[in-house]
């Protein structure tokens, strides 16, 4: 901590300037410029003479105090409490001109300015003033030591000047108080975004079916600074064979087969690296997540080819077998054996059999007994698993 106290040589008064100044290694840095600031600080207050040049009434411009917090990268919070005070009997006839002077270490310059007949003010009244100070320049203001400076004076004596240069230490001329607070700007600091998914853990495991093309994991992260852009990339053995949309979903390009590994060990087990990088300054910066993602069987439809339609003479009434009628019967999961049974879902005119159809599922063959009478019949045929390791049949 720096504490200075000046002497105005041109006006023989006293205030106090507090800076805090923080080394560039301690922990209060931001991913912008606002390093550290001061603690609240107030003025000494300047008593002035009434213009009959009576010592028992004067008028006393007050900076009850002026603080700062951190409000973003490149701004501030300012508050500041003056107070127009009255010490004997002098009235301000011409009101108070309340000024916030800033100072970028080379020049002044005025960032609010409040002026008040006396109508608007009673004596003694201790007056609050909250803003946001945005810092001149953003990222790019210069480095260093800056100030913000608190004035107040009354516009009772002749002369008075309504403006602030730097050549008047930031304030008015005669009979003012100032306070000042300092703050300092550093370069910008960039923090890596970070990775939300799986407890932020640099690798992880999942597990997805096969055959979809779903979301697999929608990646999420953070970036401690506001404003930034996060892009997410992938790369690793497998990367070609998934999308990463820009939001960061990531899904199978096709869907990936349980019973036939594409993946680049041939084992089942897709992995792909997704990053998240910023746009940030003075570099882009970036966190990984590799995840290896393991393709688990689910029941697959089983399936089978239909025979020729059946062509009978009229009175035809005698039992009919078509051997091998239903082919390439296939349960669908080379991994697993299945038992399979066809199942007559539908007959469009059941009157024309004595034994309605069925078909053996383990060699094809269609067997039924018409009755005689003439007509067509359309028969749906389906064809089910036992779903053996599975969950549901198909």
């Amino acid at each position: 901590m720096k504490m200075k106290s000046i002497i105005d040589p041109f006006r023989n008064r006293l205030f106090i300037m507090l800076a805090l100044i923080f080394a560039a290694g301690l922990p209060y840095a931001h991913a912008g410029v606002i390093q550290s600031f001061g603690s609240p600080v107030s003025g000494t207050g300047i008593l002035v003479a009434d213009g009959a040049g009576s010592t028992a009434s004067e008028f006393d411009d007050h900076i009850d105090f002026i603080q700062i917090s951190y409000a973003s990268p490149t701004s501030l919070n300012v508050s500041v409490q003056w107070a127009p005070t009255n010490t004997g009997s002098f009235t301000a006839t011409n009101g108070i001109h309340f000024k916030v002077f800033y100072f970028n270490g080379s020049a002044w310059s005025t960032v609010l300015s409040d002026l008040r007949s006396p109508a608007q003010f009673t004596i003694d009244q201790h007056i609050t003033t909250n803003f946001t100070f945005n810092i001149p320049g953003g990222l790019a203001a210069p480095l260093g030591a800056h100030y913000l400076r608190a004035s107040i004076k009354d516009l009772a004596s002749s002369g008075d000047s309504m403006t602030g240069n730097f050549a008047d230490d930031g304030g008015f001329g005669s009979h003012f108080d100032n306070a000042d607070v300092g703050f300092t700007v550093i370069a910008g600091v960039n923090t890596a975004p970070s990775i939300t998914n799986n407890a932020s853990a640099a690798t992880a495991s999942l597990s997805f079916p096969e055959n979809s093309t779903a979301t697999i994991i929608d990646i999420d992260a953070t970036d401690a600074d506001a404003g930034q852009t996060i892009t997410f990339s992938k790369s690793g053995a497998d990367a070609a064979l998934f999308n990463l949309s820009a939001d960061g979903v990531l899904t199978f390009g096709s869907g990936r087969d349980f019973e036939s590994f594409s993946d680049a060990n041939l084992n089942g087990v897709y992995e792909v690296t997704v990053t998240a990088t910023d746009n940030g300054s003075p570099s882009n910066l970036s966190d990984s997540q590799a995840l290896s993602i393991t393709v688990t069987n689910v029941n697959e439809i089983p399936s089978f080819v239909k025979g020729a339609d059946q062509l009978l003479p009229y009175n035809t009434s005698s039992a009919q077998t078509a051997a091998g009628w239903a082919t390439a019967i296939n349960d669908g999961d080379s991994t697993v054996t299945q038992a399979l049974t066809f199942n007559i879902s539908s007959n469009s005119n059941a009157g024309l059999f004595t034994t309605g159809p069925s078909i053996d599922s383990s060699t094809g063959t269609l067997t039924y007994t018409p009755n005689g009478t003439a007509g067509t019949a359309t028969i749906g045929v389906t064809l089910t698993d036992d779903a053996t390791s599975m969950a549901t049949p198909l």
